[in-house]
């Protein structure tokens, strides 16, 4: 979606997927997550990365792992979930708390 992965986003954002498993995604899995992410790093391909990876677990815990990515392409399609854009921060939209 963004041209590279940014594994330090990912490591980040679950960082207590190991003790909480899926309880995890109630923390650093919403709007602010991306805006904190963006604030540390400067860097408006980080903060799509969070933007992305919070989608797509919201999706997972929906549609489950395996439709979750086709699910991500078909919403970006339709324009309900924006396409990345490397001048701009992502937006909020229905499939993102905050």
């Amino acid at each position: 979606m963004i041209g590279r992965k940014y594994p330090a986003v990912h490591k980040t954002l679950d960082a207590l997927q190991g003790l909480l498993q899926s309880g995890h995604r109630e923390f650093m899995h919403d709007y602010n997550a991306v805006q904190q992410v963006y604030k540390q790093t400067g860097d408006v391909r980080q903060a799509w990365s969070a933007y992305y990876h919070i989608i797509l677990d919201s999706l997972s815990d929906s549609f489950g792992k395996d439709e979750c990515i086709a699910r991500l392409l078909y919403f970006v399609e339709r324009n309900e979930i924006p396409r990345f854009s490397d001048r701009k921060l992502p937006p909020k939209n229905r499939f993102i708390k905050g």
